[in-house]
């Protein structure tokens, strides 16, 4: 199967209006050769585009993918910054009343009744936001957690998580075609090859918000400058590199274009496609070790989330069909906090399984509670990870559950995604910052996660 290739644009500058030139140029570019691209906008740079009376540019992106990539970007708290330090709840709060009514913006002004991925600002990742695009009907988050080094695609909190894998428009200004083709040549046979290109960068020298957002500073509005600009000659070797490359990647048979619409309705066709309900027990046995996702080939086969897992295995034991719903990742997200370790050895019989089941299906169904992080087992507390480990034994047809004291509940695809290893990077932020409860959150709600096919 080819790999799948975006051309994702994450347009955001509206400080400098030759930045409105370049998005014109690059759509102008796509359509004439048949493409598809995905702009993914920042809300004040749609509103700017309306103000400024650029109906030429709004034409030419009709044609085009429209996508959301936050209200205003880099003005300071961003958005990372704010959901680490107000923590899930309030965090979640904090960016639903700013975010979603940008979304109505971007919809309104370029005429979409849906919108089909979000991207985050200058690596500005959060769980908080994943969580609320999903919630909001975008079906796609790219430029995460994920898949940024191979490529691979998964789904988390709901939503599926697309990589960006190669940074073009930098390369394009200092690199000539067969450069820039040795980096992306690298990545055949990925699932996905990502190009994230910004549109403000063909134009000018530097990121526009460097110049006045650097490190956390916020300059005021009326002091809002212009990024230096490239001289018409550099712009023009640029473009032309980059039309060469795209032709390139056209009249490669191990690459075929795609977008984030069409790739979500793939995945989502081969969610749909699983049938766990059928899958054998033995298929659940690795969960009585260490909560993890689990994946099963064959006709109805694919991958679960632990999340899921334990909704199959909950169904499964007590006869109830309404746990697979209640547990689903896109009705509710992973552990809001902290997962209990379990307290001392326990022997659990299957009444006292259920009657744990039993007392927390009352608490389920809140998005500011998340998956339960303390189950009642004969007791002691542990938490979802002892209770995953009970139903994975008895689904194999034992009338007991062994568990030790301290059983696992890191979910073991934090490791194997390389969520362990994320780190907030950008220039973006003040000095120092690091994002530990951000990251923290997103480990725990890596009980939302598993591979995606597409």
């Amino acid at each position: 199967m080819p790999t799948a290739v975006l051309i994702s644009f994450d347009t955001e500058d509206f400080v400098s209006p030759a930045a409105d030139d370049a998005l014109l140029r690059l759509a102008t570019l796509l359509t004439s050769k048949g493409l598809r691209g995905s702009f993914c906008m920042v809300g004040e740079k749609s509103r700017v585009l309306r103000e400024r009376g650029r109906q030429d540019v709004l034409a030419a992106l009709l044609p085009h993918e429209i996508c959301f990539h936050s209200r205003d970007h880099s003005v300071h708290p961003t958005l990372a910054p704010r959901c680490d330090e107000a923590g899930w709840t309030r965090g979640l709060a904090e960016v639903r009343a700013t975010e979603l009514e940008a979304m109505s913006w971007v919809k309104e002004i370029h005429r979409r009744d849906r919108l089909f991925t979000a991207v985050p600002p200058g690596s500005n990742v959060a769980p908080q936001t994943i969580w609320l695009y999903q919630r909001a009907g975008i079906p796609t988050y790219a430029g995460g957690f994920f898949g940024n080094r191979d490529g691979k695609l998964y789904w988390y909190l709901g939503s599926l998580q697309v990589p960006y894998t190669i940074g073009a428009d930098g390369v394009f200004a200092k690199q000539e075609v067969d450069e820039v083709w040795k980096r992306f040549d690298a990545q055949a046979g990925w699932q996905t090859a990502v190009l994230c290109i910004h549109p403000t960068y063909t134009f000018h020298h530097t990121f526009w918000d460097k110049v006045n957002f650097d490190a956390g500073t916020n300059r005021p509005r009326e002091r809002w400058e212009p990024a230096p600009a490239r001289s018409d000659a550099e712009r023009e070797a640029l473009f032309e590199r980059l039309s060469a490359f795209l032709d390139r990647i056209k009249a490669d048979p191990r690459f075929a274009f795609t977008d984030y619409e069409t790739l979500s309705a793939a995945a989502e066709r081969k969610r749909a496609a699983r049938r766990p309900s059928a899958w054998p027990a033995a298929a659940f046995a690795p969960l009585a070790e260490q909560p993890d996702w689990i994946e099963h080939r064959g006709e109805g086969g694919g991958s679960l989330s632990a999340q899921e897992a334990l909704g199959e295995l909950a169904a499964r034991v007590t006869g109830d069909p309404a746990w697979r719903e209640q547990l689903d990742p896109r009705r509710l997200p992973g552990p809001v906090d902290t997962p209990h370790a379990l307290e001392r050895n326990v022997t659990l019989s299957r009444a006292e399984v259920l009657k744990g089941l039993w007392k927390a299906q009352s608490e389920l169904g809140a998005e500011t509670q998340g998956l339960p992080a303390a189950w009642k087992l004969n007791g002691c507390s542990g938490g979802p990870g002892a209770m995953l480990a009970a139903l994975a034994q008895l689904a194999q047809g034992r009338e007991t559950a062994t568990l030790k004291a301290g059983h696992p509940e890191t979910c073991a695809g934090v490791k194997r995604s390389g969520l362990d290893g994320w780190k907030y990077g950008a220039w973006l932020y003040k000095p120092g910052f690091e994002g530990a409860q951000n990251l923290k959150l997103a480990k725990q709600m890596a009980w939302t996660l598993c591979p995606a096919e597409a």
